[in-house]
């Protein structure tokens, strides 16, 4: 059997793209290039398009067709990853997700409210499905690990996001922090991420 070889957008969406996720599930083409985007990091690989096989929203006319207006990517990406020069810094090493936990850094936990049985009964005795789990009796949980925090550059990070930069080829970090942002350089694009927002005395 023949491996086939990933590209590097599709190894980042396996990274950052959930399908199930309420926000950001695909890559994106805004016109201006191709971007990754799950909310917290922002990844830019330039004007191309999506690699043969990887589902990407795209603009048509202007707008993309998206019916949950909460799924609609970002706009003014390029302009967020424009903000950063050339990365010259390292990227701090850590560890990748634990073995009990996906690509996402997510691992199935049974759904507390209805013992995993997928239904609870209501007052007048019927079963329906619940409403935490949506009947399937489960559901992914990010790992506690993911959240460990990071210190760059006097900012705190996420573990994951941390992680999932260092698997970037030639990824060097921005000398500074703007904007709670982190930028970085990879072959191949520019990329920002969001350090965790604290509550400030």
């Amino acid at each position: 059997m023949v491996e086939t070889e990933i590209t590097l957008v599709e190894k980042m969406a396996q990274l950052l793209c959930d399908p199930e996720s309420p926000r950001f599930s695909k890559p994106y083409h805004d016109g201006t290039g191709l971007f990754i985007s799950d909310g917290r990091m922002l990844l830019a690989f330039g004007d191309i398009q999506p690699p043969e096989g990887v589902p990407c929203w795209v603009k048509v006319d202007g707008k993309y067709q998206i019916e949950d207006k909460f799924r609609i990517p970002p706009e003014k990406s390029a302009e967020i990853v424009g903000k950063f020069v050339t990365g010259v810094l390292p990227v701090p090493s850590v560890d990748g997700p634990p073995k009990c936990c996906n690509a996402l850094w997510a691992k199935i936990e049974e759904c507390e409210p209805c013992d995993g049985l997928g239904y609870r009964e209501c007052d007048m005795g019927h079963d329906h499905d619940c409403e935490d789990c949506g009947g399937k009796g489960e559901f992914l949980q990010v790992c506690d690990e993911a959240r460990d925090e990071v210190d760059i550059l006097e900012s705190t990070f996420a573990r994951r996001y941390v992680w999932v930069m260092s698997q970037l080829p030639g990824v060097k970090l921005c000398p500074y922090v703007k904007d709670e942002m982190l930028g970085f350089t990879f072959d191949g694009g520019k990329g920002v991420l969001m350090a965790i927002m604290k509550d400030r005395e």
